[in-house]
Order: C-alpha cells, then structure tokens, then sequence
C-alpha cells in the first residue's frame, strides 16, 4: 500500500558513533585510540592489508586472498610488479604530473603510440583521460566529431 499523509514516518536508525570510529589499539597502521577514517561500512572495520604481492593481499590477521577486488592495471599486472614500479619511479623523477588540459610529456606521446601499435595501428589518435570516468564525457563529442575509418 501506498503511503498516506496519516502513514507514520519510517523511523531511521541512529548510526552508533562508536561503531563510526571504533577504539583500535595496537593497530599497525600508525593509529592509536580513536580512527579517523570513515570507512565505507559504518557497523564493520575493514580488512587491513598488510603487504601484497603478484595478485594476492596479505592481512593483519596472517590470511592471504586473492585480489578479485583490484582494477583493470593490477588484474593483469599484479602488485609490487618491479618493472611497473621502476617505470613509475623513472617517470616521477622527470616529472610526476602536469595537467593535460595544459601540458604534455614525451612519455605521454610513447603512450599515444604504444596504444596505436596494441591495436594492430586501427586507431589513428590517442585522447588520455585519468579515469574511466572523464573518459567518457570526453569521448561522446569525439565520436561524433572524428570521420570514423569503418
């Protein structure tokens, strides 16, 4: 049934405070007493990684799991992967960011083109975005604007 104007309000639970910054101590993350961190769940504490390597997480409690959580780059990388790790540090040393919108990097050039190659050169461009989410607004005027070769 619908409700009504007479329908009684949903009572809303209250969120226990303490459950939103539990008492942790001993922790290995550098915080003692109250956390300051709202996670994600305000009733449960998150699990606490500790180390990972390849695709797996090890945590504060000696298990070890299968990252299924990771994004696309650790999927198919892995974590700690020395030779990503030592691109990232070479690159940071030259330059660690600078805005799209304004500049432009020889690496972000190689990145153009080691793209064009992995597709076989069926792309002509490259437009590089920080995330999969300002790569779409971004892409939708392209689409229309770009003569497609197909």
């Amino acid at each position: 049934m619908a409700p009504s104007a007479t329908t009684e309000p949903a009572v809303v639970p209250i969120v226990d405070p303490t459950n939103v910054a539990k008492q942790l101590n001993g922790t290995t993350n550098g915080s003692e007493g109250r956390r300051r961190l709202i996670d994600r769940s305000l009733s449960e504490l998150p699990l606490t990684v500790t180390d990972s390597n390849g695709n797996y997480l090890h945590l504060s409690n000696g298990q070890k799991v299968f990252d299924a959580s990771c994004g696309a780059a650790v999927a198919c990388l892995g974590h700690g992967n020395q030779e990503v790790n030592d691109a990232i540090q070479e690159q940071s040393d030259i330059n660690s960011y600078c805005n799209s919108m304004l500049f432009t990097t020889p690496t972000n050039g190689k990145l153009a083109e080691e793209v064009i190659l992995g597709t076989g050169n069926l792309m002509e461009r490259v437009y590089i975005c920080s995330s999969g989410k300002s790569s779409f607004p971004s892409s939708s005027p392209l689409t229309l604007t770009i003569p497609s070769r197909f």
